[in-house]
């Protein structure tokens, strides 16, 4: 039971991981940057640089709201300074996951757990309740905050500037990487990544908002989890 356990919360962090390094190539407040705040002239600067500028203002924000797709994979996560809540959609199936602090728990139904080869009865026992995935090794650290959660991406050193653009009422500025995918940088205020997006198969777009809006996150409940030992199998 426990390496059933094992291989489906890596599977459940594999797919994020995946689907951010396929869209966050380029990569590397306000809800809105760029609705208010005054121009940075970002654009002057050349592709590679804007990409590093990004990438910094990322790793030096507060939170951040996360939603789209790659392939496949759905993702709609918020990101705090001290963990993230949100779910991220796989095979047809949705996982939800809260991290806070150093304790990390996902949820998922009795279909997902059988799927990554968890027995039935066991499956059926989790199905709908919160499973305590803290001890895995570090796997999900990822999610203790913003700046974490950029770190496992990096800024594409060979980008060009296209376009300026606006993604959700922003101004952006778009860059472009030599794998095609496009980078969506806010003109105004911080330079603020605002959406990637990829073509193909494992493509798909991810928007970036609530910069610095505070995120709230809650511990589940004891009755909401369900303690593996107890499980057998």
């Amino acid at each position: 039971m426990l390496r059933s356990r094992s291989y489906a919360t890596r599977s459940v962090l594999a797919v994020v991981v995946v689907a951010m390094s396929v869209l966050l190539g380029a990569c590397g407040g306000s809800s809105s940057p760029g609705s208010t705040a005054a121009p940075s002239g970002i654009e002057l600067k050349t592709g590679p640089e804007i990409s590093a500028a990004a990438h910094a203002a990322a790793l030096n924000a507060k939170s951040v709201h996360v939603k789209g797709n790659a392939g496949t994979t759905q993702i709609e996560l918020s990101i705090g300074p001290n963990g993230t809540i949100g779910t991220v959609g796989v095979d047809g199936g949705k996982v939800d996951l809260v991290r806070l602090g150093d304790k990390s728990w996902i949820k998922a139904d009795a279909a997902f757990w059988a799927k990554n080869g968890v027995p039935a009865a066991s499956a059926t026992k989790l199905n709908g309740k919160y499973v305590d995935v803290s001890g895995q090794s570090g796997q999900f650290d990822g999610f203790s905050s913003v700046s974490k959660f950029f770190a496992t991406t990096s800024q594409a050193s060979k980008t060009t500037k296209g376009e300026t653009t606006t993604v959700d009422g922003a101004k952006v500025i778009t860059l472009k990487d030599i794998d095609g995918s496009l980078l969506f940088v806010a003109l105004n205020g911080e330079p603020f990544p605002m959406r990637v997006s990829s073509a193909g198969a494992s493509g798909g777009q991810i928007d970036f908002t609530d910069w610095n809006v505070p995120v709230t996150i809650t511990a589940p409940t004891a009755d909401q989890i369900v303690d593996v030992k107890t499980l057998g199998g």
